[in-house]
């Protein structure tokens, strides 16, 4: 599977959960919002003088104000529902930003076998 095919598999399935989604930064959201991102290789795969597998990682970050907001399992759910390829996650951390007043969690995931 090819890097744009991967990283648009993590932006569909976010999409799915119905959260405002931005790709890198968002631009003065003012109600709950995610941001994703790829963010680089992890680990690869060499044979027959090249490049046989690559595992790209990258993070979901989701702000909201609201305590128990539901859609922090939804977002858990369509990252569970792309373990089939190859993804895995897990949460990394939930921060309560003071300067803000936003909640922020953090997902990292990884997507193994991203080579065209």
């Amino acid at each position: 599977m090819s890097i744009i095919r991967t990283t648009k598999r993590i932006r569909d399935a976010l999409l799915e959960t119905g959260v405002d989604l931005y790709h890198y930064n968002a631009s003065k959201p003012t109600a709950a919002y995610a941001v994703w991102a790829e963010d680089g290789e992890t680990t690869a795969g060499y044979g027959d003088n090249g490049k046989t597998e690559q595992t790209i990682s990258g993070t979901v970050d989701y702000y909201t104000r609201e305590e128990f907001d539901p859609m922090t399992d939804r977002i858990q759910e369509a990252l569970n529902r792309l373990n089939g390829y190859g993804c895995t996650w897990s949460l990394d951390q939930v921060l309560f930003e003071e300067e803000t007043n936003w909640i922020r969690f953090t997902w990292r995931w990884e997507v193994s076998g991203c080579l065209a």
